[in-house]
């Protein structure tokens, strides 16, 4: 004999329905309340900078100083200057812009980013020279680029996607001599901090074509070549504000600050930069009132 359904019993199934249904519908709503709850009343901008690993110490204490009086989050991302111009064409073809400053060792790297409109305003910062230098006490007689070559000495360059490569080959051309360093270097490093700690701390390496700047900051002797003492071997530092960055404003207003001659100015010659010799008004417009 078949059971009678009884119809409380398909009523009594819609009404658990109903109460999950709505008991998931107040979880829901509570998940959002504490989402509103603690989510901050206001967001800090931020602010990106692509940063040639040789301008990493003067950059990195001016952000420090600059996130104490003013609300920004600034994220530095370092590498070489034609690693870092790479990752800026990757962002254009890719449209997926981050970096809102750019700021290589050398100009030959601006200027291509600028040629590839990568990059619009541009701020002069300081400068750097190529310069030869060996360890401390070392007691190597050089006195120039052809004594290091006759004496068959080891030593290192920076590649050519680092600013000090690149402007080690633009100093050398002058007198010819790039092609035999080239060939007869012991190694070479892609950024030059990597060579100057390798000057440093290795046995092999006896001298490295470095920066002025981090050679002083890694406490090495520098010697004075004439093949170095030409205008080819001094490099202005310019900081780039770039074509696609979401917080232009942001790099204006920090660009200004690395070249304000009481804020950003004095840490770059703690560091052992020499002062950019270009007019700032030149390059970025109203520069004359950082923040």
């Amino acid at each position: 004999m078949l059971k009678k359904h009884h119809p409380l019993h398909g009523n009594n199934w819609n009404w658990r329905l109903l109460a999950l249904a709505s008991l998931l519908l107040l979880l829901f709503l509570l998940a959002l309340l504490y989402q509103f709850i603690h989510k901050p009343a206001t967001s800090q901008p931020s602010l990106t900078i692509y940063c040639a690993a040789a301008l990493r110490k003067p950059v990195e204490a001016a952000a420090k100083l600059y996130q104490q009086t003013h609300r920004f989050n600034i994220r530095l991302n370092y590498g070489s200057s034609g690693e870092l111009q790479s990752k800026l064409a990757l962002e254009k073809q890719t449209h997926l812009p981050r970096c809102d400053l750019y700021i290589p060792a050398d100009p030959f790297f601006g200027q291509l980013a600028q040629s590839n409109q990568l990059v619009r305003q541009s701020m002069p910062l300081a400068q750097l020279q190529i310069i030869l230098a060996v360890k401390p006490n070392s007691p190597l007689r050089i006195s120039s680029v052809r004594d290091l070559l006759e004496q068959k000495h080891h030593y290192a360059l920076c590649n050519l996607q680092a600013g000090a490569g690149r402007r080690t080959q633009l100093a050398l051309q002058t007198s010819g001599l790039w092609q035999t360093v080239r060939q007869r270097k012991k190694t070479a490093f892609p950024r030059v901090t990597e060579a100057a700690n390798a000057l440093k701390t290795s046995k092999t390496i006896q001298a490295a074509f470095l920066w002025d700047a981090t050679a002083k900051q890694f406490g090495l002797q520098i010697l004075d070549c004439p093949e170095l003492a030409n205008p080819n071997a001094t490099a202005p530092i310019h900081a780039h504000i770039t074509a696609n960055s979401q917080n232009p404003q942001t790099a204006l207003h920090f660009a200004r600050f690395l070249a304000h001659p009481q804020k950003g100015q004095p840490l770059f010659q703690k560091f052992h930069f020499a002062p950019a010799t270009c007019n700032p008004k030149k390059h970025l417009p109203n520069a004359q009132s950082a923040p």
